[in-house]
C-alpha cells in the first residue's frame, strides 16, 4: 500500500459533521442520495428524521427535487418548507422543442409546489441565456445562478456579471416568455 493514501471513516453527511462539531450524535442519518434514488433499504427514510431536527431548530427545509409531481407530493410529505427544482434538463436541453417540454414541466410542477404550500426555487445550470422564460414562471421566488455569473465574471468582472444578470431578472415578466 501507498503510505501516502491513507483511508478514511465513513462518509458523513454535512449535517452530521456539524452536529458532532457540536457534540450531537445525528445517528444515521441521510440528507440525500447520490444515485439520485429515494433512500431506501437499510437506510429506510431515516434522513426524515434529519429534516425534523432541523426544523425544530428553526431551520426552513428546502429540498432539491426534478419537477416532477410524485417528488413535489414527497417533498410535501417529509414536511419540507420549499422546493428548488432541479433544472439541468432545461438547461441541457439540445433543441428548443425539448426545452419547452422541460419548461413545461417546470411550470406544471412550480404550480403544484406553490397549491401545497411550498416556496418555490429553481437552478442547476441556469445562466444569463436560459434564465427568462424560467424566472417568468410566477410562482418561483428564487433562482440560484450564482455560477453563471462567476464564469461570466472572469470576462467581464464581477460588477459587470452582477449587473447584466440584475437587469435580466429585472425585466417585465412579459418579455421573459
Amino acid at each position: 500500500p501507498n503510505p501516502a493514501i491513507r483511508i478514511g471513516g465513513p462518509v458523513r453527511s454535512n449535517l452530521e459533521r456539524t452536529r458532532a462539531m457540536r457534540g450531537e450524535d445525528l445517528g444515521g442519518a441521510w440528507l440525500y442520495e447520490s444515485n439520485k434514488q429515494l433512500p431506501g433499504g437499510d437506510h429506510g427514510y431515516r434522513y426524515w428524521d434529519a429534516l425534523d431536527l432541523l426544523r425544530q431548530a428553526g431551520i426552513s427545509v428546502s429540498l432539491f427535487v426534478d419537477p416532477v409531481p410524485a417528488q413535489v407530493i414527497a417533498s410535501r410529505a417529509a414536511g419540507a418548507d420549499a422546493v428548488e427544482f432541479n433544472t439541468g434538463q432545461y438547461a441541457e436541453a439540445r433543441t428548443r422543442a425539448a426545452a419547452q417540454s422541460e419548461l413545461e414541466k417546470l411550470r406544471a410542477a412550480s404550480s403544484l409546489a406553490a397549491e401545497q404550500g411550498l416556496a418555490v426555487f429553481a437552478g442547476h445550470g441556469l445562466n444569463y441565456h436560459n434564465i427568462l422564460p424560467v424566472r417568468a414562471i410566477p410562482e418561483l421566488e428564487e433562482v440560484n445562478i450564482g455560477h453563471s455569473i462567476v464564469a461570466r465574471a472572469l470576462f467581464v468582472g464581477l460588477e459587470r456579471a452582477v449587473r447584466d444578470m440584475v437587469e435580466l431578472l429585472n425585466r417585465p415578466t412579459e418579455l421573459a416568455r
